[in-house]
């Protein structure tokens, strides 16, 4: 009788430097199915370098008004190209002829929570020959401290950035208030979640996720207290439809630690559901 909320988020592997103008139209088209209504969030949960292995391309900007361009062309000239132009794409809205698809991502925003940033993502993409031009907002929460195949060291910090996910207000983290009766709830894209192979890491946020669903879901009081979450199942399915999710052990007691402190914080009535 659990629900599992097999559909409240999409789990993927990081980008790698050539995946990520794909990476970006996949994240379109999910803003896309949700009529361009409500927040579109990322949450990317490894360093792009790991004990001096690549985990993960840089495909957005980190600092502060900063740029990156992503197309589905070779030639770097090209690139350059949408580069010497990107002020007058970007602050004057003009659209450059190209024979190319491109993404120009400037960072318009960026929020230090306790052990994670939130970065307000600006994007741009046209496509050559539909002459399709788009703009939309993505807001990324990067939560680099996780070592991989392992726990991180304060599960308060992911409990927290696991609430943000799902209930926290982009609009009013960034200051832009937005009217209530503007956005549709049942209508939002869905959350993505990332680390390098997209199975540790993001199994593990992933079930901590539909953890939290299946305690809000069954509690019978607003302390959540005598609530039952079935980990097990929930794991089990998260591997039916992605292999591999929730590596080792020491993941899974990590989901468990996690649902329990949501638990007592709940008692505490430390959280308001």
């Amino acid at each position: 009788g659990h629900d599992y909320a097999s559909d409240c988020y999409i789990a993927t592997q990081g980008p790698m430097q050539n995946t990520i103008y794909e990476y970006w139209l996949m994240v379109m088209q999910n803003i896309k199915k949700a009529d361009n209504q409500g927040c579109q969030k990322i949450a990317m949960l490894t360093d792009f370098v790991e004990s001096q292995r690549s985990k993960c391309a840089v495909y957005f900007p980190q600092d502060l008004d900063n740029c990156e361009i992503f197309s589905n062309t070779s030639s770097p000239q090209d690139e350059n190209f949408i580069r010497e132009n990107i002020d007058t794409i970007v602050n004057d809205g003009e659209k450059i002829e190209t024979n190319f698809n491109y993404f120009i991502v400037k960072n318009v925003g960026l929020i230090s929570k306790n052990g994670y940033t939130i970065r307000k993502l600006l994007l741009i993409y046209k496509n050559c020959q539909t002459e399709d031009y788009q703009k939309f907002t993505v807001y990324h929460y990067w939560f680099p401290d996780w070592p991989d195949h392992r726990s991180p060291q304060d599960i308060d910090v992911l409990l927290d950035l696991s609430l943000d996910l799902l209930d926290g207000d982009c609009n009013k983290d960034f200051g832009n208030e937005v009217e209530a009766e503007d956005v549709n709830k049942d209508k939002v894209p869905l959350p993505i979640i990332h680390c390098s192979a997209g199975i540790g890491r993001t199994g593990c946020l992933a079930a901590i996720l539909n953890g939290l669903g299946q305690i809000r879901a069954n509690s019978d009081s607003s302390s959540g207290e005598g609530t039952s979450v079935d980990v097990l199942g929930i794991v089990c399915n998260l591997r039916l439809q992605r292999g591999g999710m929730v590596q080792n052990s020491e993941q899974y007691e990590l989901i468990h630690r996690s649902l329990c402190l949501y638990q007592q914080k709940l008692s505490q009535k430390v959280i308001s559901l």
